[in-house]
């Protein structure tokens, strides 16, 4: 089996001040199998082993840490910083595309300035809504009375809870690929060219702020317990980071088809619309059942990002960026490839995005 990387390896790297932009080349899927003289053994057994010991490590920890199962915000900002930490060194050891690196990307701040916006600023107002909701629906007796399984075992009640919270997930996930309006604001997290860890924290706050009251108020409004709620908290954190991320790791053929694995979701940050436009869950069960799946053997990813990189480069500009797009003249109805001309709108007074200048084709500001 071919041992390349979908988009995993660079030919033509452009150049920035020294920094090299990697551009990728069609490629199969990343294979299970033998080894090459760009492959060692060992190398090769690190990443059929990343996704399993990185998880494993993470989850262990987090139990070992947790009070009964139950965990306490000072814990899990604790296991978030230790698991990308930890994603953070492979991705060094082991990288999927040698020229890709949180370190020389120029983003990279601007991806962290998105995170701490939601968790610092938003996030809070995200949970008073989400409570005055789910107190609302209780006060008039509108709730389905508490129908959450308790009396299940716990992992199979987590199971359910995964399968549920993706579902509504992927449909919200899929509207926003479906109308260019709202694809405004999920296109701060497509538009880049580099794919690594931080590009899972890469999200607009009012897309995540939406999400959140989306996915949490129903599952209080079942009943289902917050203790379980805050480990698919951390699962979802875990999980993207090394979806995201730019850590080599191996999975055989069929497993594509059970866990989001990197393959998977390298098609949906693909640069071709009807790459985007599947793999939308984070698992695959939805995209099988809904006739959105592709599978990494059958999709090779020449390019990852959108097309004219429409996105402003500066954090301030990023966060106005889907608001100036809806104040634009009319869209014309979604269809394959049209969220160009909403982008391009939300984008005309902010000069080229940050790929286009930092990749070499534009000179520096200010030259």
């Amino acid at each position: 089996m071919n041992e390349n990387v979908a988009g995993g390896s660079t030919a033509g790297a452009s150049n920035d001040g020294g920094l090299s932009m990697p551009r990728l080349v069609p490629t199969a899927a990343r294979g299970w199998g033998q080894g090459s003289e760009y492959l060692p053994a060992l190398r090769l057994h690190m990443a059929r082993l990343s996704f399993w010991l990185v998880m494993t490590a993470s989850f262990g920890l987090m139990a070992w840490l947790s009070d009964g199962g139950r965990i306490d915000a000072k814990t899990a900002y604790i296991m978030v910083a230790v698991n990308m930490l930890i994603v953070a060194v492979l991705e060094q050891v082991i990288p999927r595309v040698p020229g890709n690196n949180m370190f020389r990307d120029r983003q990279s701040l601007r991806d962290l300035g998105h995170l701490f916006f939601f968790k610092f600023v938003c996030r809070p107002f995200a949970w008073t809504i989400t409570l005055a909701i789910v107190g609302f629906i209780a006060s008039y007796k509108l709730g389905a009375e508490r129908v959450w399984p308790t009396n299940w075992p716990v992992l199979i009640q987590f199971v359910l809870l995964l399968l549920l919270f993706d579902l509504i997930g992927y449909w919200y996930h899929r509207l926003l690929h479906s109308v260019d309006r709202l694809f405004a604001f999920h296109a701060i997290h497509h538009d880049t060219r580099q794919v690594h860890m931080l590009k899972a924290v890469r999200v607009h706050f009012a897309e995540q702020f939406v999400n959140f009251i989306l996915v949490v108020t129903p599952f209080l409004l079942v009943g289902c317990p917050p203790s379980l709620l805050a480990w698919l908290g951390m699962w979802n954190v875990f999980e993207s980071n090394l979806a995201h991320s730019n850590v080599d790791q191996r999975f055989p053929s069929w497993l594509h088809y059970v866990v989001r694995t990197i393959d998977v979701h390298y098609i949906h940050h693909a640069n071709d619309h009807k790459m985007q436009n599947s793999n939308f869950g984070g698992l695959p069960i939805w995209d099988l059942v809904f006739g959105t799946y592709r599978h990494p053997l059958d999709n090779p990813v020449t390019a990852t990002g959108i097309q004219g990189d429409p996105v402003p480069a500066g954090f301030l500009a990023q966060l106005a960026f889907p608001f100036r797009a809806q104040l634009r003249a009319a869209v014309p109805a979604p269809m394959a490839g049209s969220s160009e001309r909403v982008l391009a709108r939300g984008n005309a007074q902010e000069g080229p995005g940050p790929t286009d200048r930092e990749a070499g084709a534009l000179p520096p500001e200010g030259a």
